[in-house]
This record gives C-alpha cells, structure tokens and sequence, in this order.
C-alpha cells in the first residue's frame, strides 16, 4: 500500500487520476451544490478517533478508485478546527496509490505515515503548501473534500464546498447515495478484519447486496410461466378467423386463410420430412410469403431460420450448415440462390392473390407432436470471428409487457395477440417507409433509432406505439416523437426469445440515459473477467441476465455456447429453489445501476470499453450534444480509433457526420467496400468549427472528438444496423496526422525540386520524426507540427547541412518552398562562418575580469578564475527569490556508489555554469567560473522504515528553506539510502545556472557522465553570455526604440504593494490547435493581450514575454546548458486589427522581427530605448513552457533511475507571471505573483477569462475582435 504526495509527475498524474472524478461539465464551469446527503450514524468499534479517520480515508480512497476505475485517486482531507496560521481552517491533499493485495492493517499503517508526514506542512495552509512547485500546485486541484469532525454531529458544509467543492450536482443524488452504500460496507467490513485483503473490499457488500435483492424480487424469483408459443397461435388462427392477419400493399391475409395457406405448405414439409428439430430455412424477401413460411415450419413440427436474401452467398450458405437447415422455402426470385445454398429447395409463392397454389392434397404423413424443448427457430447474430454464430430458441413464449427480436418476435407476438402484421416489400423499406407505414395503417412497431430519424411524426396519424431497440436513444429521438406516439426503449438480445428492459422515454428529461427496469427474470451486475463476482451496486460490471427464455446454444459451438451460457453462480443458486428453470446469460454489456430505482445504464461492449485520456466516455452523450450543433445531420456517429501507426499512437476519439446538403453524393453505394468518407467542403469545414466551439461550453475536453470526418453515406450491418465498424475501419486507414488535419485546407503534395528544397524537407522530417517524403514543400512548419523551440533546432540542423536560414525566417516565410528560396547554401570557400567568427575576437568582458582579479576577494584565487562576467537580469531576479530547485530520481538496480560519485565529477568539469559561483563586486553581481570544484556529493541513511522517496521530499523541502551561499557552487547530488539496493539520487540546481529548455540536455549529460561516455561540450555558457553581450548592437537598441515609442505599460489594478508571500491562482483550458503557421505561444499573448484591453480599456497594450534565446546565430546554442531565458516586451494595438486571426498575425510578425534582438535585457532596453525611469517595470510577463518530456537517467548496467515529482521554490514575483503549461490535453494557466497585490477574486477572474478567451480565439480565429462578447 502506497500513501503519496511526491512521486508521481503531474504532467501525467493531473490528466489520468484526479482528474476523473468528477468530471466536470467543462473545463471553466464552477460547480454548485444542490443537496445535502446525510448518511445516518453508524455503530463502529473503533477505539481512538484518529483510526476511524484512517479507516475512513481508505474507504472513501476506495470508493473513488472503484468509481474511477483507477488504482490512483486523490482527495482533500480536513480536520474540523484544525487551523493554519493565518487562522484558516486546515486542508491538505490526499494522493493515494492502491496495492490491492496488501492487507487492511497495511494500509492503515501507510496512511497513518502520510499523516505525520503531512502534518509538517498543515500550518500552512494549502494555497502555500502549492507554492512549493507545478506538481503541488495540481495536487491542490482536487474536487472533493473528506471532513473529520470530533463531537459535532453537523458539520457547515456548504462553507468548505464554496472553496473545495464536493458537489453533488455533477453526480445525481442517488449516485452520491450509492457511493455512500458502498462506503458503509467497506468500512464496516475494514474494521471487522484488518488482517483482509484490500482488494476483497471491493466486492459486494452486506448494505449493497441488500438493496440488490429489493429490485431483484427480493430473492424470491418466479420465472416459471410457460407458454407454448405454437398453442398461442394456433388459438388465434382458430379464433379470429375473419380478423385481418397480414396486410401488405397487394392486399391481406386473413387469420382463416393464413391458417388455411399455412396448412397446404406445412403439409409439403412433412412430406419432405421435417420433424422437430429439424430447420426449415426461410429464403424470401420482406412478403406475406415470409410469414405463412414461418407458421407452416411451426405446424410441421419443425423450426425455422431466416435466410435473408441480401445476405453474401457464402454467409447463407455458413447460416445452412451451422443450422443445419433440412429444406428452404423459397418464392421464385430468390430460387437460383436457393439452389446454391445445398439443402432441397421447395418454391413457395408470394402472391397474396393465390392463397391456395401451394395445396398437394392430404398429408403422407402426420406431424410429429411437439416438446417444449424443442426448437421454435433460429436467429444468427454477428460473431467476432466474422462467422454468424447460430442461437437455437425453445417452444417457450414468455408473456411480457413487451416483446423484442425483431424479425420474429414482433411477428411471434403480433399473431399470438391476434394482430395484424403489417409487411412492407423491400424496396418500401429502403425508399418508401414513411409512405408504406402510413398507407398500411401501422399503429404499433419496432424500429431502430437512427431509421426512425428519417420518419416525421406527423406524417404518421396512426401510428399509436413505438418501441426502440437495437441502437442507443438519444435525447433528440425522444423530444422528436414526444406528444405523438406512446415511446419505449426495449433491450433484448438475439439469445432470448423476449425482452429484459423497458423504458417508458414519453415525458422524461433530456438526458435521461438508461436502459429501464426488468421486466421478466432478473439482472445482475457481475466482474467483467469473471462473472461468479458481483459488482457493488453503482459500479460498472457486465450484465448478468438469469431468465428462463435463454437460448439453449450456439448451434455446433460449444466453446462459445460454454463462455455465454452459464451456470448460476453459487450466491445466486443460495436465494433460488433448487428446481429453478432458469438460466444465465452473459450479454458483453457493460452496465451500472444508475440510481436506486434499480434502473440500468448502459456504459459499452465489453472488450471495447470507451476510455478516451484515461477517462470513461459516454458516446451517446457525445453525439447527442454535437447532433444538438449541426441540425441538418442525418446522423452523427462518435467512436474510439487507432491509426493506421498502431500501438505508436493514441485512440482517438473521432466523430462522423453525414449530412448530404454539405457534400456531393453521386448515387447510392452498392457496397459498403466504397469509399465512405467525403472530402471536406468549404461549408463543412466552417459547420464544424462553429459546432466545436459550442462543444467546447458544455463537454469537458476529453469528450471533445479531435476530429470530425463526413460521411459519402450511412454504412449499415446485414441486420439494418449503422455500421460502426465500417466507418472506424475507413477512418483508421489514415494516420493520425491526417485524421486530425481532414478538416484543414490540404494543399497537394509538392516534393523537393532544388538542392534547398531537398535539404530542408529531409531535416524538417529528421526533426519531426515524419515519414519520408511526407513533408510538402508548400506546408507550413509550424503546421506539420513545428513550435518555436524546434524552429530553433530546425535552422541548426540545416546550417549544419550547409542550409543557413535564421529563425526569425522560419516564422516569416508562409511555406518551406519560400524558406528555401531566402536561404542560403554554405561554402567552405565562402569565408569565415559568419555565426563563428564573432566567438574569435576579443572577450567583451575582459576589462571587468582584470578589475576583478585586481580585487580577489580573499577566499578566491586567482589561478582558479576561469570567466568573469556580470550576472545576467533573469538569474539575477532568480538569485534574488532563491529560486533552488530539486530533482529526485528512483533508483532501480544495482548501483556502482563510485561509478556514481565519478559521473558527477566529471559532470560537473565539463559543464562550466556549474562551476560558477555569484560575487557581488562594486554594485553589482558577477557570475565566476572557478577552473575546479570538488564534487558537491552528499550520502544519506533514510531511517529504517520509513518510505524513501517520501523522506527524501520531506529533506528536500527542509532543505529548501535554508538559502545556499551563492559564493560557493549551488549545484548538490545526493545519494539517499534505503534498504538493500534501495536508492534515491537528489539533484539540486539553482535556476539562475539552468532554465526548462535545457533540462532534457542536463538529463542525457548526466547519464552520459555516469556511464563513461561523455563527450566535449559543443557550446558552453560562457560563450553564449559572450556573444549575446555582442549582440548589443545600435540596430538592436533602435529596433526597440521604434516599437515601444508612445507606448505605456499596461498595468492591471493593484490593491497594495503586496507582501514577499508567493501566491498562485490556477485553472486550466482545452483550447483547439492553432491555425496554420501560428504558433501556440502567439495565441496565448493574443489572449492575455485581449484580457488586458478588456480590464483596463487601453487598447495599445504593452506587457512582457519570457521566452528562450537559445536562437542566436551560434553553434551548439540551441543545446546550452545555462540559464537563457530573457523578458522583452509585447505590444499590441487593437485598432490596427479588426480578426482574431489578424491579431495572431501582427503579434507573431512581430516576434519574428524580434528575434534578432531578443537576448537585449528589459533595463538595457529602458536605459537605452526609452525615456523612462530607470526603475520602470513590466505590469505582467506571459511565459509558455513547452517543455519535451525528461528522460531517466541511465547508469552503468542498463540501470534506470526514474524522476519523482520535483521540490520548487515559487517566488513572489514583483510582476504578475502568467504561466502556462501544456499537457496531453488540457492547457495549465497560473497566475503568479505577492500576495495581496490584487484581489484574489479579480485574479480568479483573470484566469478564467484568459481561458475563455484562448478557447474562442482558437475556435474562431476569422471573428471580428469587436464581435466577441466583452468581458469585464
């Protein structure tokens, strides 16, 4: 059992466990409680307040690792009382990793060790427990909250929800009540027996099986009615002569002449020798023919099968052999078929004006009486194999409210009850439905619901009752046919002869998503891998079906038969009496009780489960909200798939369209082989976009499809079904970069035709990890998948194939065939290397190295000075906050201590920034390179049993308070021992030595260093520092002379100068892709740029950006280890653009004109290009850390050591710092700044708005700015 705070990275934590419960309707709502759930007092023999605590922190971590399907769960957790030191009430986070085969008494122990670890921290409070770093500030994001009280039977909740919400309103009450059911039972059954496994606490327990009982007749089930259905329908031909049978549009039949037509046949296959248990195959298109075939099988003796025609050849003739099938009725169209088939064929016609011509006189033979185990007939569903699967029904009829099977029920029941079957021809069905209902008068029916989207209600007078089955229902089905019929949803299966559930859909709210109540036998949620265990009530399972109208087999299967048809489980077989008929059926349906009405949600086929991002996906929710978003649909479709790349990409959740008024279809397909996707239109495109955007209001990101295709046409199973899988199938024929680019405007492939042309598109590819020739000459980088950074890296690499570009280049040029065409090939002829030569001259800094060794102070030496140079204005601000950071990583294996020890020697004397020490001299602070450095290395004994990497994070965060000299190297490794070959290495660097951008390259160093395969190092700091103070040029200072001149910054509205206390306000957005050849970053500052204009009414906007200058024409730079980061000024006019996209363009332009003067400082600029004070500072500064993932380190013996989740001091910056952090889905926004500066409200607001303006901007980048709803 694991009790965490400190080990999981947040990048991957925040997105795959919290995150799940509950899901929030979209990434800015702020939810409300609506209601108070009281759970009544229990009796626990608990002997000290504190265990119950425990005990209750393991049974509600339990029960959202259950909910979440998660073995990872976090919550807050308070003690009522307990307060901070500012007087607040006291709550912490609670990270939690199960190990399901640990004891009760184990894990109890773990949490009572994450407590008193915790508890070191509880005086702070929670807002400063998450300035500790990125990872603790996600910790701080959790969405309920566990409250201990001691004495007070009433805690005042909704005081807690206002900050830390539990709400209720994003679950249903009765789910929250459910969840509490299973808390109870947990609870009481950890504090019965602490020595029991954790995982068997998530089993059924005493209150949840209960309840199970109460909806499953209370364990006194009755199943036996039986009810022959041939007696059934002999009964009605006998009674209801004169009424009305089957009607078609050719005429009707009445019960006395079906009778009478079905005898004549019947007679014919009793002279063939049909007895019971042989199969009559029924080989005729939709007629009255189908229907006198089906009750002439029945009054041989026999049963039947239907052989549709439409059917593949080889598939009908599978159906025959599984079957097997003794003789085929067939009419005359379908007889050359027939006889393909194998069996005898018998013609049977289908005119309804000749009852009389299939007479041949009087029986040879006499039918054989029935049984009723006999077969009634069989019904082939589809196999997963490919092959049909056979399902063989008994003679046993089960009366319920509603029958279902479709083909053959509703015909079994229409004759029982003496109805009238109504029967279109097949071409009616496709093309005159509406039509033929209408004109045959039909008043009761089984449809699918997507056939039923096709009908118009009012169009259909007589129709009184209609039930559907076989696809979900969607809220749209059910206010379409609201008012007009009596409207049920009915689940069945192909291996029973009547229905399970109903729903009564007439008046229900929307969203309503259930599969109703059982209607005969019982149902029951069971594990999924292993069905003899019940699921707790609320919990996804498989549904378990026990009735007595199961199918007998799957005919010569007996594998299948045996994994579908099952015994009663043993719990089960102790509440039924021992002569029960019934038996149970495993459907592959995953399920949950949706509240305690006993009412079954459907979830997903089992096998297939819909998990997008680590999260549980409803698709039926999803294509209803996107349908509700595009009106002229016919209809939508949303699904999981892989691309064509396989296991190396991610699912997708994708959507399909078909609406035939956005794109052209030529005719109606005679396959579904032909090609089903559509090209994307002008008009689609722009449907699309506006429907994301809404999605965008009321989904939470991970049910955002990244896709939306159309469709040419609606590809359906043999059964009339939509065909899910034809349209994943089409869709995963493509990669995933075209599948996210379909709706892109796709210019044709244009390969290299110059010797630039082809440099340039083998680097971008090299870069891009692209397939060969996969890169168009006419692309954007930035649109196949470029960012600044890789920009960067794009023009090293081409310069080291003999391509010099600059980068400013890369973002100026629309495509690579205009950067090819201003670049220029290198020649060694061609002189000295303009990007080189620079690094040859005279060391700018070398006036204030000699004033320096003049002066030594006296624990320096002269022969150890190495560089001087002054301290840059980003490491002196980080200097200044003691901005240390700290990097734990897992050791697994065998180490070489000394190997070890050796690797950081050596790290440490390649790497010069490291060896540098800050001295303050004559006002100001100089960075020293000292030529040698002893190791900084430290080893540790953790504490016998204490969990090693949580006393490392607690060390470290001790550490942390104590300020390292900065006369001395900042830079420590430490080697943090367990047990036996249980180690933990702790790096500590100070941010003014590195930044994000060169944390991969330390990582890859280190492991270099450890396993004796280091190399020199291309570009070190100190001759980046110098170059970069040759770059302060007069262009450079003119360059930002004529942007900022007339401009003032942009100051938001401060409360007080503040106080030196960090404070962060978080949210998070899920904003769309850029459009082409804009980066994130520039859409990002367009946002924070609309939200200053929008809160202080100055339309010329003047703020900051942090970014990374590791792009200056140097070699090696874009690899430096150092800090290299700089703030330069942004600034925006609103009047000068009237689009969203014409803002993007103006602030990237601008960008890219920058970069050539981007290392001048903020003080140099203000000294220098303005006529302001000295003293005057940024407002805001927007940094986006788009930072590639860290690798583990590796040591000699192929030994990985895994990064934990790092220890980070946050300063209180002076300037509000906009941070922004992406993940795999979802975009990090902190505001951060000294607290007390603005209004915590206002600055809450800030960074809503700011998300909420990122989104629409990137949904609808061709909107007039002015058009935008103002935020203020």
């Amino acid at each position: 059992m694991t009790v965490r705070y400190n080990e999981t990275a947040a990048s991957g934590f925040a997105e795959t466990a919290f995150s799940q419960f509950p899901p929030l309707l979209h990434d800015l709502y702020i939810p409300s409680p609506t209601e108070r759930i009281v759970l009544d007092s229990l009796h626990l023999d608990v002997p000290t307040t504190e265990q119950l605590g425990y005990f209750l922190h393991l049974a509600w971590a339990l029960v959202l690792a259950s909910h979440t399907d998660s073995g990872e769960v976090l919550f807050g957790t308070a003690h009522h009382g307990r307060s901070t030191d500012d007087g607040d009430q006291a709550i912490m986070p609670f990270h939690f990793k199960m190990q399901p085969d640990a004891t009760v008494g184990e894990g109890m122990a773990a949490i009572a060790g994450y407590h008193h670890q915790i508890s070191k921290f509880e005086h702070l409070g929670l807002e400063k427990y998450c300035t500790k770093g990125l990872d603790y500030v996600v910790l701080g994001q959790f969405r309920n909250l566990l409250v201990m009280s001691e004495g007070q039977a009433h805690i005042d909740a909704p005081s807690y929800t206002q900050k830390y919400p539990l709400t209720v309103f994003l679950l249903q009450p009765d789910m929250v009540r459910i969840m509490l059911i299973q808390l109870t039972d947990i609870l009481t059954a950890s504090i019965a027996d602490q020595g029991s496994r954790v995982q068997s606490l998530q089993g059924i327990g005493a209150q949840g099986w209960k309840q199970l009982l109460q909806w499953n007749h209370a364990g006194e089930y009755a199943d036996t009615s039986r009810v022959r259905g041939d007696h059934l329908i002999e009964g009605r031909l006998k009674k209801d002569l004169t009424a009305t049978a089957v009607c078609t549009s050719d005429g009707t039949l009445t019960y006395e002449e079906l009778d009478q037509w079905a005898s004549q046949v019947s007679q014919r296959l009793v002279n063939t020798g049909v007895t019971p248990g042989k199969f009559v195959g029924i080989l005729t298109p939709k007629s009255v023919a189908a229907t006198v075939s089906m009750v002439a099988a029945m009054k041989a003796g026999g049963a039947f099968v239907f052989l549709p025609p439409s059917f593949p050849t080889f598939r009908l003739q599978t159906m025959c052999q599984k079957t097997p099938v003794h003789v085929i009725l067939s009419n005359s169209a379908a007889l050359p078929l027939a006889q393909e088939l194998g069996p005898p064929v018998l013609e049977i016609h289908d005119d309804i004006g000749k009852k009389g011509v299939d007479s041949v006189g009087p029986s040879k033979v006499d039918p054989t009486p029935t049984e009723p185990h006999h077969p009634l007939y069989a019904i082939f569903t589809s196999g997963s194999t490919g092959e049909p699967k056979g399902v063989v029904k008994t003679r046993v009829f089960q009366g319920a409210s509603y029958a279902f099977v479709i083909s053959i029920i509703e015909q079994l029941n229409a004759l029982a009850m003496g109805a009238c079957i109504c029967i279109p021809t097949e071409y009616q069905l496709q093309n005159e439905l509406e039509l033929t209902m209408c004109s045959l008068g039909a008043s009761f029916c089984f449809l699918t619901p997507s056939l039923t989207r096709t009908l118009d209600p009012q169009r259909l007078p007589n129709l009184k009752t209609l039930l559907l089955t076989g696809e979900p229902v969607k809220d749209e089905d059910v206010k379409k046919w609201t008012g007009h019929v009596a409207l049920h949803s009915v689940y069945g299966m192909s291996e029973l002869a009547g229905s399970v559930l109903v729903k009564e859909l007439t008046g229900l709210p929307p969203s309503s998503h259930s599969l109703g109540y059982i209607t005969n036998g019982a149902c029951w949620v069971v594990n999924p891998d292993d069905y003899t265990q019940l699921r707790p009530i609320g919990m996804e399972g498989e549904l378990l079906i026990e009735s007595s109208t199961i199918a007998t087999e799957y005919l010569n299967n007996g594998e299948q038969t045996a994994a579908t048809f099952v015994e009663p489980p043993k719990w089960l077989q102790e509440i039924r009496p021992s002569d029960d008929p019934a038996r149970c059926l495993r459907t592959g349906d995953l399920v949950r009780y949706h509240d305690l009405t006993g009412s079954i949600q459907f979830l997903g086929r089992k096998g297939r489960q819909t998990k997008v991002r680590g999260q549980r996906v409803e698709l039926g929710e999803v294509e209803s909200t996107l349908l509700s978003h595009l009106p002229a649909a016919k209809l939508v479709v949303v699904d999981v798939l892989v691309s064509a790349a396989g296991k190396e990409e991610p699912p997708t959740l994708v959507a399909f369209i078909h609406d035939p008024s956005l794109h052209e279809v030529t005719g109606a397909p005679m396959s579904n082989d032909e090609t089903i996707l559509a090209s994307s239109t002008v008009a689609y495109r722009a449907q699309v976009q506006r429907a994301t955007s809404e999605l965008r209001k009321v989904l939470p990101s991970y049910m955002i499809p990244s896709s939306i295709l159309p469709i040419r046409f609606v590809p359906r199973t043999v059964t009339g079904k939509v065909s899910r899988k034809d349209m994943v199938e089409s869709a995963s024929r493509l990669s995933l970069t075209e599948i996210l680019n379909y709706n892109e405007d796709q210019a044709p492939y244009r390969a290299p035709s110059t010797p630039k042309e082809q440099i340039l598109q083998s680097v971008c590819e090299e870069l891009l990890r692209l397939p060969a020739k996969s890169v168009s000459l006419d692309d954007n980088f930035f649109h196949v998948g470029g960012d600044s950074l890789t920009a960067r890296r794009l023009s090293s690499m081409a310069h080291a194939q003999g391509l010099v570009f600059s980068v400013a280049e890369v973002f100026e040029e629309a495509t690579l065939s205009s950067l090819a065409r201003v670049s220029r090939l290198s020649t060694a002829s061609a002189g000295p290397d303009p990007r080189t030569s620079s690094v040859l001259e005279t060391d700018p800094f070398e006036t204030i190295r000699v004033e320096f060794l003049n002066d030594l102070p006296p624990s320096l030496t002269a022969d150890n000075i190495e560089a001087v140079w002054p301290t840059g204005e980003t490491q002196s601000m980080f200097l200044s906050h003691n901005l240390i950071e700290q990097y734990p990583f897992r050791i697994e294996g065998e180490l070489d201590k000394d190997q070890l020890r050796r690797g950081c020697q050596s790290f440490i004397d390649r790497f010069s920034v490291f060896r540098s020490i800050f001295v303050p001299f004559h006002g100001e602070m100089l960075q020293v390179t000292l030529r040698h450095v002893e190791t900084p290395y430290t080893e540790l004994q953790a504490p016998e049993g204490e969990d090693l990497m949580a006393w490392v994070d607690s060390y470290a965060k001790g550490s942390e308070a104590t300020k390292p000299p900065t006369d001395r190297p900042m830079l420590k490794f430490t080697l943090a021992q367990g047990g036996p070959h249980e180690y933990v290495f702790l790096l500590r660097l100070s941010h003014a030595q590195y930044d994000g951008g060169c944390f991969r390259q330390i990582s890859v160093a280190l492991s270099a260093d450890f396993k004796n395969q280091a190399g020199a190092v291309a570009c070190p700091f100190s001759t980046y520092v110098r170059e970069c103070a040759r770059l302060r040029t007069p262009e450079a200072f003119t360059f930002w002379r004529d942007l900022l001149a007339g401009a003032q910054i942009t100051r938001l509205p401060r409360i007080s100068e503040g106080e030196d206390i960090p404070v962060i306000n978080m949210g998070e957005c899920s904003p769309a892709s850029p459009p082409t050849g804009i980066t994130m970053a520039t859409a990002i500052k367009a946002a924070w740029a609309y939200v200053l204009w929008q809160k202080t009414g100055h339309s010329d906007v003047l703020f900051g950006q942090m970014g990374n200058c590791r792009g200056i024409e140097l070699p090696g730079a874009e690899d430096t280890i150092g800090m290299c980061l700089n703030t330069t000024p942004v600034r925006v006019r609103f009047k000068a653009v009237e689009t969203v996209r014409d803002l993007f363009r103006a602030i990237q332009g601008q960008h890219a004109r920058s970069l050539a003067f981007e290392t001048i400082e903020w003080t140099d600029m203000v000294a220098n290009s303005t006529e302001w004070s000295q003293e005057t500072e940024l407002d805001s500064v927007v940094l986006h850390e788009n930072i590639p993932n860290i690798p583990a380190l590796q040591l000699p013996g192929d030994v990985q050591a895994k990064m934990g989740t790092p220890v980070f001091t946050t300063p209180a910056y002076r300037s509000h710092m906009l941070l922004t952090w992406p993940g795999s889905q979802k975009l990090t926004i902190m505001l951060m700044g000294r607290q007390n500066v603005l209004d915590k409200e206002f600055a809450d607001i800030l960074v809503k708005d700011f998300g909420t303006t990122l989104v629409k901007f990137l949904d609808s980048p061709n909107v007039p700015l002015r058009s935008l709803e103002p935020i203020f």
